[in-house]
């Protein structure tokens, strides 16, 4: 079979083209319609590899499938993961992956951004609450971004003093 060299080594022909051959930096087209064009398949694929615009692009889709691999991608910055911890659209599943990073558990800002996110799964937010001090923990509760009733264990907290 023939062979092509792509950036990152050989490619069979008929093999998918790298991720990111498939948006052209030259064109007139903004950057926020190719991505627009592509399939599912290879957004997840630039996802892996892609740089913040990008990114920042690609966590806004509606295909929560490529959520998850926006916030694994390795040039993801501890501030660039809280922001997108914040958006209300992220995928759950892409939440849960975030909560569950030691890094990030250890970033007080990371752990109350998850906790008021109402996209965030009621067990991930009860675990994170263990985190939190009673000052955090009545931040919370007060916070308008948490649209849903806080957990029962901060309901305990609230009521036991400081």
């Amino acid at each position: 079979e023939e062979s092509v060299d792509g950036p990152k080594g050989p490619l069979v022909s008929g093999a998918s083209k790298p991720a990111w051959d498939l948006l052209d930096n030259a064109s007139d087209v903004p950057l926020h319609k190719q991505i627009a064009g592509l399939t599912v398949n290879d957004k997840i694929r630039l996802a892996r590899q892609a740089n913040r615009p990008v990114r920042r692009i690609l966590i806004r889709d509606l295909e929560k499938r490529i959520h998850l691999e926006v916030v694994k991608n390795p040039q993801v910055k501890d501030d660039e993961a809280i922001e997108y911890a914040g958006t209300a659209g992220l995928s759950p599943i892409a939440l849960e992956w975030l909560s569950s990073q030691a890094r990030y558990n250890k970033n007080k800002k990371m752990v109350m951004t998850l906790i008021t996110n109402p996209m965030t799964p009621q067990r991930v937010a009860r675990k994170l609450l263990d985190r939190l001090t009673h000052r955090e923990l009545i931040k919370v509760m007060r916070s308008p971004r948490s649209r849903r009733r806080p957990p029962s264990a901060a309901h305990r907290w609230r009521d036991s003093p400081p």
